[in-house]
Formats: structure tokens, C-alpha cells, sequence
């Protein structure tokens, strides 16, 4: 495959998977009747893993565009190899541009990274490097919100003890 085609690829693919999911609108489970009278569970999990197996189909079948692209290029011209990509990435601008007003944005959250640094300080004054080789407990058990709780010197943290 051409560089500047992985390069977009390798830009695409991990920003718009968190817009495709920021779309999901039930959060919790919940119970809608159908037309039919049929009482049904929308589950948010089982939405959210049916969407990301068919992002993952379509980013497998756009991978998969490298063997056309190597016979383009082969037997036609590297004009070609560039031109199919294009063409599959060309409608994705004006389709964005349509669906402006119909997706959910959300504003960016900010970085992590000074959360990160805090659960591994907390890992290690609390439990220490040797906790990291036992089975049983966990290296990052002594940052759950709900150990530090109930320990001897409770903190604040912004953080819950979901996954």
C-alpha cells in the first residue's frame, strides 16, 4: 500500500472510533415496547459491541485494499494505486459534512496523564513494588476509591472503581 495511504489510515482509524461511540445515546439499560407490543431490553453494551465488530469488518475490508492498490500499481501505474484510496476517502468529507447537525460532539475531556501518574504513586507508597508479582489483590487494588475509603488515610480522588 502506498505510505501516504497508511499514513491516513493511521490517522483515521483511532479518531473516529471514539466519534462513532460517542454516538450511542442509552447509557443504562432500558425497556421500550416495539410497534408490535413487544417488550424488549436495549442493552448499551451489546449496542456498542455490535457497532465496533462492524467497524472492525470495515476497517478489515479497507485493509484489505492494499492487494488492489499492489495490482493497480503493478500492471496499471502508481496513479491508480493512489486514485482507489482516494475515491473510498473522497465521499467521507461531504458524508461529514451532511451529518454536521445529526452527530453527538462531545468536547474533549483533556489528558489522563497526570490521573496516571497519581494511580501508580498511590500503587506504590500503598502497596509497593513486590505487590505487583502476587495473584491474588492486584498491583492497582490499593487505588480503588473504595480501598483508599476505607484505609487509614482516605484521599480524594477523581476517579471511580469502574473499569
Amino acid at each position: 500500500m502506498p505510505k501516504p495511504v497508511l499514513i491516513l489510515l493511521a490517522m483515521f482509524k483511532p479518531n473516529i472510533s471514539p466519534t462513532l461511540l460517542d454516538q450511542m445515546k442509552n447509557q443504562t439499560p432500558e425497556v421500550t415496547t416495539l410497534n408490535t407490543g413487544e417488550r424488549v431490553i436495549i442493552d448499551p453494551e451489546a449496542t456498542t459491541e455490535r457497532v465496533m465488530l462492524w467497524f472492525y469488518l470495515l476497517i478489515n475490508v479497507g485493509g484489505f485494499m492494499n492487494v488492489p492498490t499492489a495490482y493497480a500499481e503493478k500492471y496499471v501505474g502508481w496513479w491508480l494505486s493512489f486514485l482507489l484510496p482516494l475515491i473510498l476517502y473522497m465521499p467521507l468529507i461531504p458524508l461529514l459534512w451532511y451529518l454536521k447537525d445529526k452527530l453527538i460532539l462531545h468536547p474533549p475531556g483533556g489528558s489522563d496523564l497526570g490521573n496516571i501518574f497519581r494511580i501508580l504513586g498511590i500503587c506504590f507508597k500503598r502497596g509497593g513494588f513486590t505487590r505487583m508479582f502476587k495473584k491474588n489483590g492486584g498491583f492497582f487494588q490499593p487505588a480503588k476509591p473504595s480501598v483508599i475509603a476505607q484505609s487509614g488515610n482516605p484521599i480524594s480522588v477523581p476517579w471511580n472503581g469502574e473499569l
